[in-house]
């Protein structure tokens, strides 16, 4: 097996743009993003130490310098199309989570939307449910509502969050969603004939407690998928007071608000699943008020960790090893949250962003969000002042995703901000990768999608006109529409897509790890379900090239540790990779 090259070094750095900012702040705001650039050889504002996984099968940590050499460097600006919601058919609103992906295998990505309305219940539970949306891609960004005929009697929920995932080895992507206000969660069993079953009770995992985030991996490598599932609070008595239920007015740490143990659910091989939380280690804080998950490799062993932010209290950090997750929460995340004296975590994306081959992590939050460095799978280092992202996100963070918006081979980041009602409406915003770990704020240049005040919540990224470039959708809390925005960058590179299949029961290859070597650069990514806030990411691998034109070569780490290659990988190409 030929071993992959290096990382090159950065070559020259593009100059950035102008940061968002009132017109009087223009000049201050531009000053202050060269500062970020020339801030990224700076001395790191905190070191959290944790445990290495073994070396990768392919190479050895990189040392080197990474971001973007030549060939990758585009810089094109940034640009969304905000597509009207009467043209594309979806008119789903008061939306917390955004699920994208191909349900029906027909090669387009799907939007399922969770709908919940923003006024606290008083004295009916039915008022807060709502229709969610369930839209098929047609092509030519027009979609077809899915969700009567979907669901049936169960359209109706209070959904909070969704992820996607072939929960029973059929082939086929089912759909697990958390409720809120003492209402069931609800697992729906994709037929395959365009409609779905909802057996949440039949396979035990119809909680009923405030669920927030969705998470899933085969945690035990027995090639069924497990579901992780954060909890805000347990039911609607931890808002009552005098008999009615209150809508928070404060900061919910501030509220006496009570956390509940989160849910671990284990497959039992039978079709049934096990909370298995509280044996493995993972139920949370007591006082948890548990928000945002995700699974992530994050030391490169093979085997999923796990991250969860909590409202208002320190996160979780979790290292899967021996069967169970060890919390090193401790060693890693309380020193950072100390130094940034307020915290209220919500939700928290991953990716590569810097290009040195391993996972890094990014929460946003509800004063100035997070971007910590994996170093070798050994150090998460805060880079939030130095990478640029203290200076553009001191509002409040809600979903958010890694994506390379531009395909110059490097990760962007996009933002969505805003809280429930009662709190004023904010920008979202949109943060451009410039290489050698910095961002630039590019939100003024990136459409009237990111110009509205509005309060967002969910946010997942996918194609949606099969063009090679990311698009976006913004669920919005504010009774508007959601935000779809079709990515219409001019001068975007090149770029190669990757529909894994993995091998029954997990088809959906949740879990996998895929390296693409594009002539001297190496970009790594994860297949996972559930991100960001209350979402999920298309169900499909994507790489930007930059101008690089020549053949690729794809190695995959499958979710049981197997490996696979193909080589001569054309550029502009979506190829599909079934595990062997």
């Amino acid at each position: 097996m030929p071993a992959i090259p290096p990382v090159s070094k950065i070559a020259d750095r593009p100059d950035p743009r102008h940061i968002w900012a009132p017109k009087w702040e223009v000049i201050l705001a531009r000053t202050l993003s060269l500062f970020a650039l020339s801030a990224c050889s700076s001395t790191p504002d905190s070191v959290e130490t944790d445990e290495a996984g073994p070396e990768s099968p392919f190479f050895q940590p990189s040392t080197t310098s990474a971001g973007t050499s030549e060939g990758f460097g585009m810089d094109q600006g940034i640009h969304f199309e905000l597509l009207d919601p009467h043209d594309s058919n979806i008119t789903t609103r008061h939306i917390r989570g955004v699920a994208i992906n191909d349900f029906d295998r027909d090669g387009d990505q799907d939007i399922f939307l969770a709908t919940y309305a923003t006024r606290w219940i008083r004295r009916e539970p039915d008022s807060h449910a709502r229709p969610d949306g369930l839209y098929r891609n047609e092509g030519d960004l027009v979609f077809t509502p899915m969700a009567e005929q979907a669901f049936g009697s169960a359209i109706r929920t209070t959904a909070q969050a969704a992820a996607w995932g072939d929960l029973d080895g059929d082939g086929l992507d089912d759909l697990y969603v958390t409720t809120a206000v003492d209402r069931p969660n609800l697992l729906y069993r994709n037929r395959g004939d365009g409609t779905f079953e909802e057996i949440g009770r039949q396979v035990d995992v119809a909680s009923t407690k405030f669920g927030r985030g969705i998470a899933l991996a085969d945690v035990n490598r027995d090639g069924y998928l497990d579901m992780y599932v954060s909890n805000f609070v347990a039911n609607l008595t931890a808002f009552e007071t005098n008999g009615k239920t209150e809508k928070p007015r404060r900061h919910p740490p501030l509220l006496g608000v009570r956390g509940c143990a989160n849910h671990m659910f284990i497959h039992d091989s039978s079709g049934r699943y096990v909370d298995m939380a509280g044996a493995m280690g993972v139920e949370g804080l007591s006082d948890g008020e548990g928000w945002g998950a995700a699974f992530c490799d994050l030391n490169d062993d093979g085997y999923s960790d796990l991250f969860v932010t909590n409202d208002g209290r320190p996160d979780n950090f979790y290292v899967y090893r021996d069967g169970v997750f060890h919390d090193r929460s401790g060693q890693v995340l309380e020193k950072m949250i100390r130094r940034s004296r307020r915290t209220g975590a919500m939700g928290v994306a991953l990716g590569d962003y810097d290009n040195d081959r391993d996972i890094d992590l990014y929460a946003t939050n509800y004063y100035s969000d997070f971007l910590m460095e994996n170093v070798n799978g050994v150090v998460l280092r805060r880079k939030s002042r130095e990478s640029g992202i203290e200076r553009f996100t001191n509002v409040i963070g809600m979903g958010v995703a890694f994506a390379d918006f531009d395909n110059d081979g490097d990760l962007d980041l996009a933002v969505a901000n805003g809280d429930v009602a009662g709190f004023d409406p904010v920008r979202n915003i949109l943060m451009e990768n410039v290489g050698g770990g910095c961002f630039v704020e590019s939100t003024e240049t990136a459409g009237p999608g990111f110009a509205a005040l509005q309060r967002s919540q969910g946010l997942a990224i996918g194609d949606l006109d099969d063009d090679g470039k990311l698009d976006i959708v913004i669920g919005n809390d504010d009774g508007s529409f959601p935000s779809v925005l079709v990515n219409r960058t001019e001068g975007a590179g090149g770029w190669i897509r990757l529909r894994l299949v993995g091998n029954p029961p997990n088809t959906s290859a949740i879990g996998a790890r895929v390296w693409l070597v594009a002539g001297d650069e190496t970009q790594v990514r994860e297949r996972r379900s559930g991100s960001s806030l209350y979402s999920c990411n298309e169900n499909v691998i994507h790489f930007g090239l930059g101008e690089y034109t020549g053949l690729s070569l794809v190695k995959v780490r499958w979710p049981d540790g197997s490996f696979s290659e193909i080589e001569g990988v054309q550029a502009r190409s979506t190829v599909t990779v079934a595990q062997p």
